[in-house]
Order: C-alpha cells, then structure tokens, then sequence
C-alpha cells in the first residue's frame, strides 16, 4: 500500500479509493482468479451491508469517476457543488468536512472534481493505495 494524494487521483486509483471511503462493501482483489492479464481481474466490490448478491468490478461496473449514477448520487448525498472553471480548464468541486472546514478540489471533469473532493472532506489529504494499482 502506498500514500497517495486524493487531490491527484485519476480512473481506476479514484474509484477504488472512492469504494474503501463509502464503507459497507467487501472489497476483494480478483475473487474468481481471473488471469492477471483478464479484463475481469482486479478489486471487485463483493458484496454490500444488507445485500450479498451485489458485485461490481471497480474502474468498471462500479466507477463514481466516471458514472454519474454513482458519483452524481455521492456528490449530492454529500452536497459536492461543481462549477466549471473559466476557459474550459476544468472543474471546481467544494464541499465541507466534518469539522465544518470548506473543501476544494478540481479535476478534468465535474465527477472526477467531486470525488477527489469527496476524498478530501471525508478522510483528508492522503488516501492508501494498493501496489497493484500503481
């Protein structure tokens, strides 16, 4: 595991992060034992607090990076505003930790922006990432 910064996390490293930060998942690395080479090898959400027919490949099936059906529902459970910045030079997501303290964050698009953001206001600065997802 490695010490990443949320505010720099992308694809796959987002989503995972994303997953570990909701709780209520089991999370498990390839469960089927998928080649490593296999599209359907990684992290798979196996499984969720009172449903345990639930299963999503994370960067696939289960992307708040990138799926506004899960990552719009989060930014707005935790309300993450978004705007665009000026120029078309991405977008800004604002939120407030649990303390009270305002949080910004910015990214490529207004998901990406609000994850990083949702990251940031629920477990700070720095998030742990597997290896195998470097």
């Amino acid at each position: 595991m490695k010490l990443l910064n949320a505010s720099t996390l992308s694809g796959l490293k987002l989503d995972y992060a994303v997953a570990v930060t909701e709780g209520g998942f089991n999370i498990v690395k390839n469960p089927m034992g998928f080649n490593l080479s296999a599209s359907q090898s990684g992290y798979w959400i196996w499984g969720k607090e009172g449903n345990d027919s639930f299963y999503r490949l994370i960067g696939h099936d289960y992307s708040p990076s990138s799926d506004h059906q899960i990552g719009g529902m989060l930014a707005e459970k935790h309300c993450i505003s978004r705007v665009s910045l000026p120029n078309n030079k991405g977008w800004l997501a604002n939120g407030l930790n649990a303390a009270g303290d305002s949080v910004e964050a910015t990214g490529e698009t207004s998901l990406i922006a609000a994850m990083r953001c949702y990251l940031m206001m629920v477990v700070g600065s720095e998030i742990e990432i597997p290896d195998s997802l470097l």
